[in-house]
């Protein structure tokens, strides 16, 4: 396995972007470079545990818009 992942990294914090991802998306993207360990991946309840430690900032929690529900 060593072979496979050798030229194996993850973005650093500051560049992923800053485009206001929400929970399951944050943790898809993050999962999508995990992918090449197997697997090894993020689960909303390890980023939510995350954000209560502050290790993270906080993630948006849903992706409905209020401007959806205003119909």
């Amino acid at each position: 396995m060593r072979e496979d992942i050798s030229g194996f990294r993850l973005p650093r914090y500051e560049q992923i972007p800053d485009v206001g991802l929400y929970l399951e998306q944050t943790v898809r993207y993050v999962n999508s470079f995990l992918a090449p360990l197997g697997e090894v991946e993020l689960t909303a309840s390890m980023a939510s545990n995350y954000v209560k430690h502050k290790l993270l900032p906080a993630l948006r929690k849903n992706s409905t818009r209020q401007s959806s529900l205003r119909a």
